[in-house]
């Protein structure tokens, strides 16, 4: 299929880095056309005066390229939630970053771009305004790869202990405020989930 020229509407703010001297790299998923790399100048007399993505933000894009194929560049953003609640949360910071790393490592065409688009923006909210960012983390991943269709009830699940079964159940089931679960063994739990999805060949980890 042949990328469009112009791509229109939500999108997460999955990342940001330095391309060259004067230009900022931006990873965005977006609702339609999923993973989206896009370029913009870095403040300057033509960098224009749209507000600059932050990570985590979710906004209003305006991509466009000179030819199908050809690199995007973000024209216009416009922020429509931000979670500044992150900042003055390290623990939920560095989780929802893990979180986003691993969405940008592992986002491929797919005909579910709209549910990851979903899923992030809940993720993003428990993060910034719920308890247990851990459990947050363990949800959302576990999600991702059943969304992708990877058997991580029937194969990853099945494998546990019985009380990790218990521990990743109650995680899965339960609303954030109220897991009992201590965030030592919901981290092992995910570092569990993070190791059988590695093992499986089709997926990438950040660095956690």
């Amino acid at each position: 299929m042949t990328p469009p020229t112009e791509i229109l509407g939500e999108a997460v703010v999955l990342g940001r880095g330095d391309s060259g001297e004067a230009r900022w790299r931006f990873s965005f998923l977006h609702a339609g056309e999923g993973l989206v790399m896009a370029l913009r100048r870095q403040p300057g007399k033509r960098a224009g005066s749209a507000p600059v993505p932050d990570v985590f933000e979710i906004g209003e894009v305006q991509l466009v390229a000179s030819a199908p194929g050809k690199p995007y560049f973000l024209r216009d953003y416009r922020p429509v939630q931000t979670f500044r609640e992150l900042a003055r949360n390290p623990g939920a910071f560095r989780l929802a970053g893990v979180l986003c790393a691993f969405y940008r490592l592992n986002l491929h065409p797919s005909e579910n771009n709209a549910l990851h688009f979903e899923a992030l923006r809940q993720a993003l909210q428990a993060f910034a305004r719920r308890p247990d960012p851990d459990a947050t983390l363990f949800k959302a991943v576990y999600r991702f790869a059943s969304q992708e269709g990877f058997a991580v009830r029937e194969d990853w699940a099945a494998r546990l202990q019985p009380a990790e079964a218990d521990d990743a159940r109650r995680i899965l089931s339960l609303p954030l405020d109220q897991i009992d679960v201590s965030p030592e063994r919901t981290t092992a739990l995910t570092r569990r989930l993070f190791q059988f999805l590695e093992e499986t060949g089709a997926f990438r980890l950040p660095r956690w």
